[in-house]
């Protein structure tokens, strides 16, 4: 089989290359990926594969890592007769045309992968669904483009909601172009409309960031000084050094929380010893929320309370953001590489459909 692979020193370097399959233990099953999404996201995944162990999921070479997406497979080759060939299922999955997994059943439709190498990583990126639904190309590449993206963006709005913002009656989001934060947005809308949500992104994409209407206002960079002083929770998508420090220094005490949840202005992000005006800049570990609301509610809290939101995000999203399907390696190899140099578009989004081979 054919796998993408990345060299994790130097990211931009990568190749796909053939790997010899190897037969199946007793209760794995064989899954080949049919369609998946790409975004900023995935490029997160890379840039911060060694500090959160993303590179380990999928072990490849060594100096090399494949990279994890969110999409669609389908069972090819099975020694579990709870998983038969044809089934298929959504979930997490290396960037390569197979994968094996170890399944169990959880209850319904939900299953885990029990591998033994995964055993010690965060249980939230083991979690799978069968999936019954018609399959149509374009709805599921939408879907898997932006449920995970959803899905840690409402893990933030929920932390933030639990945290009682921190004092603060405003959100304040950098980067508010990108699809995470576009997200986070229209989480806030949902879980806390109390909140006034502000977002700032460059001058090219204000018309754009206004039409979604996913927050309340927007502002450009420009115009980051010009903000109120008011009590503020920090939510940058963007990890620029330079951003980051103009809202500190421009808010000071009235900044209450300071979160990073994404790097879209990648190789800026600030050192954590910065010393910054206001709170210390955490990164959100969206598993950390997970692990927290499983202990407090159980496993099906966050699929009951979140559904509906999610449901009504996807819908919207098909006002401003066109999904776009491809089918070829080249193109998969050259999505990557435009998202890992910040070249992709706000209102269009990358899905691929992998042909049988």
């Amino acid at each position: 089989m054919l796998e993408f692979r990345i060299d994790r020193q130097k990211l931009e370097r990568t190749e796909w290359a053939e790997r010899e399959e190897l037969p199946l233990q007793q209760g794995e099953v064989r899954f080949a990926l049919e369609r998946f999404g790409l975004s900023a996201n995935n490029i997160t995944y890379a840039d911060l594969g060694e500090k959160f162990s993303y590179w380990q999921f999928f072990p490849t070479e060594p100096g090399f890592g494949l990279l994890p997406i969110w999409g669609f497979a389908r069972v090819i080759e099975s020694d579990n007769s709870e998983f038969p060939m044809g089934m298929r299922a959504y979930g997490y999955w290396p960037l390569a045309q197979r994968c094996v997994l170890n399944p169990q059943f959880l209850g319904g439709s939900s299953f885990a992968d029990k591998s033994t190498q995964r055993a010690a990583l965060p249980a939230v990126y083991q979690l799978y669904q069968r999936w019954q639904q018609v399959p149509d190309a374009v709805a599921e590449a939408r879907y898997a483009l932006l449920r995970p993206l959803y899905m840690t963006a409402w893990l933030c709005a929920d932390f933030l909601r639990d945290s009682a913002f921190f004092g603060a009656s405003r959100v304040l989001i950098l980067s508010a172009s990108s699809k995470t934060a576009l997200a986070l947005g229209a989480a806030l809308k949902r879980l806390a409309p109390e909140i006034q949500t502000v977002g700032c992104t460059s001058d090219a994409n204000l018309d754009f960031v206004r039409s979604t209407n996913c927050y309340e206002s927007v502002h450009s960079y420009e115009q980051i000084e010009q903000l109120p002083k008011t009590a503020t929770a920090l939510v940058d998508v963007a990890g620029s050094k330079d951003l980051l420090a103009r809202v500190h220094q421009h808010f000071g005490d009235a900044l209450r929380y300071s979160g990073v949840l994404g790097i879209s202005h990648r190789g800026e992000l600030a050192k954590e010893n910065d010393a910054l005006p206001g709170p210390k800049p955490q990164l959100f570990f969206a598993p950390h929320q997970v692990k927290k609301r499983i202990e407090q509610h159980g496993q099906g809290w966050i699929e009951q309370n979140s559904r509906a939101d999610w449901e009504d995000f996807l819908q919207v999203s098909e006002n401003w953001l066109e999904a776009h399907v491809e089918t070829d390696f080249a193109s998969i190899q050259a999505s990557y590489l435009s998202l890992l140099a910040g070249q992709a578009s706000a209102s269009r989004g990358l899905g691929f459909e992998l042909l049988p081979s």
